[in-house]
């Protein structure tokens, strides 16, 4: 199988956490523009963009709903909210907060039919159901 990674950095949003309590005090609500995500291949993300119709549909939105455990485990629940569908998901994140930054990476699978897409077939190439990611979040 051969995967494609791709990045972006155009997250908006809103973090609040109290240092002294993180689980009790954390909230969370972020948005992503996702035509800013690129794989570094302009066919790729071009077909990409289209397949998830990202002019009708440019922003997912993660809310926080809960939070437990330690900043160094930190187990987090969310829903997205990305073309007209609300997705749970659930992941231990791991955090630091140094002065009045606070530093965050997560990682998910994520299964795109919850979203109402289908995989995509590329001529002899399937690509999967259920993509894998992964989140750093600064916030200062």
């Amino acid at each position: 199988m051969h995967s494609v990674k791709a990045s972006g950095n155009a997250i908006s949003g809103s973090v609040t956490v109290d240092p002294e309590d993180v689980p009790g005090t954390l909230k969370l609500d972020l948005a992503v523009e996702i035509a800013g995500i690129r794989s570094g291949d302009f066919l790729t993300d071009m077909s990409s963009r289209r397949h998830v119709d990202t002019d009708r549909h440019p922003v997912a939105r993660f809310v926080l709903t809960r939070a437990s455990g330690t900043p160094r485990a930190l187990r987090i629940e969310g829903t997205i909210d990305w073309r007209g569908r609300k997705v749970p998901i659930a992941t231990t994140a791991t955090g630091e907060i140094e002065g009045t930054t606070a530093r965050g990476t997560a990682s998910f699978d994520l299964d795109m039919r919850g979203f109402d897409l289908e995989a995509p077939r590329f001529l002899f190439l399937k690509v999967q159901d259920v993509v894998h990611v992964e989140v750093e979040i600064v916030a200062g």
